[in-house]
């Protein structure tokens, strides 16, 4: 039920709670009175949407348990930090809260996270991208296991072990929005990579610091993604900074656990059209490597067979019995090295079957990103249905719309 009008007449909420189809009753209202009065006279409440409006710390005063309120929505609102320490009290099982564009503390926000056990749903930051929020992931409680939705658009990153933190505790965020926040680079979409594989969305808009690098991150560790949204991200080029991940200017405690020459093995970029372009990660690096060093052992054991051309005279049976045995152990050993090259075969063939589920990529705005790069994108999303890549300045040239053509 929504109500529009600040002249409503309260009087009628009692009435509603006795109807049988209003046993849970969602107020979507303007009106500061109208909130008030469903809080402290309704128990069957179980949602109020009330964005814009005066709502304060004095609406919420003296507020009752409501057990089956699960709902709020107060975006820009006049509520703060003591007004989120009322609802985390009296509304524990709340599943839903949005408080975007107000005045909250990183304090409230953390005592609602952490008295509110079934929150799934969080939003929290500024709308606006010229503006940014005093929040940061720090607000979030570590004790939040049940946070699917995270909503967090121009808040302050912060140290990055908030990050790793929160990620680690909540292993069900499938929607994550980073719009906007200060100090997102390319180290901390491998921390979301490597801790969020249920991810689905991902909005990471406006983030100046991200690369190709944590782009290539989410796309072969986040198989579940199907929307990725990078728009206005300035630094998205064909050009690879890896020296700067895990410098001292990114804000960054948790360095990569690549090293620059294997993050160079996996994620280079060659000048060849991409097509002609075969990314090699690490592992199948090391497995190639390992298969090398097998074949050479091959031929060091072939050589180390002993040469029993001989005659009878020359050998005793004996002496027969303990050569035999000690090819015999070669040869079992070979027949292991054997198995283990079968064994990295198929490893590599089921990790080329593996690829993120991406439907829609979203990369307009980005001036420096190329068209190889583009191509260079799609091949880990085959799946990938809509593509927006509008006001790209260095895709308009036609050499760009030719190397396109291949996407």
């Amino acid at each position: 039920m929504a109500f529009e009008d600040d002249d409503i007449d309260v009087s009628v909420f009692p009435s509603l709670s006795q109807v049988p189809c209003m046993q849970k009753l969602n107020l979507f209202t303007s009106s500061v009175d109208s909130v008030k009065h469903v809080l402290h006279n309704l128990k069957t409440i179980v949602g109020i949407r009330a964005p814009r409006t005066m709502v304060c710390t004095d609406t919420f005063q003296n507020m009752p348990v409501i057990p089956g309120l699960t709902l709020f929505h107060l975006d820009y609102t006049e509520i703060d930090g003591e007004s989120l320490f009322i609802i985390a009290r009296c509304a524990q099982n709340l599943n839903f809260l949005s408080v975007i564009g107000c005045t909250v503390t990183d304090k409230g926000v953390s005592q609602t996270t952490l008295s509110c056990k079934k929150l799934e749903y969080l939003r929290m930051g500024s709308s606006d991208h010229k503006m940014t929020s005093v929040l940061s992931l720090a607000a979030i409680s570590r004790e939040s296991n049940y946070l699917k939705y995270i909503n967090a658009q121009n808040i302050n990153l912060s140290y990055q072990q908030y990050l790793i933190d929160i990620t680690e505790s909540c292993k069900s965020i499938c929607y994550l929005d980073l719009t906007g926040c200060s100090g997102l680079n390319d180290s901390a979409l491998e921390v979301i990579a490597n801790n969020c594989p249920r991810l689905k969305k991902g909005i990471f808009c406006g983030c100046n610091r991200i690369t190709l690098n944590g782009v290539m991150f989410i796309l072969t560790k986040c198989l579940n993604l199907t929307r990725l949204i990078l728009s206005r991200c300035l630094n998205l080029s064909e050009v690879l900074n890896i020296e700067n991940l895990g410098d001292e200017d990114s804000l960054s405690n948790h360095p990569s656990n690549m090293s620059q020459e294997e993050m160079s093995a996996t994620l280079q970029i060659n000048s060849l059209p991409m097509k002609y372009t075969e990314i090699i990660n690490t592992a199948d690096k090391t497995e190639i490597c390992s298969d090398k060093a097998g074949s050479i052992n091959a031929e060091t054991y072939k050589e180390t067979f002993i040469d029993v051309t001989m005659t009878e005279k020359e050998i005793s049976g004996s002496q027969l019995s303990a050569i035999a045995e000690q090819n015999k152990s070669i040869i079992n050993l070979m027949e292991r090295h054997c198995e283990l090259d079968r064994h990295c075969e198929l490893e590599r063939h089921c990790e080329l079957e593996r690829h993120c589920e991406l439907r829609e990529l979203d990369v307009s705005l980005c001036p420096n990103l190329t068209a190889r790069s583009i191509v260079h994108i799609t091949t880990f999303c085959p799946d990938l249905r809509q593509l927006n890549c509008l006001n790209c300045d260095q895709l308009e040239t036609s050499e760009a719309k030719m190397i396109l053509r291949q996407v």
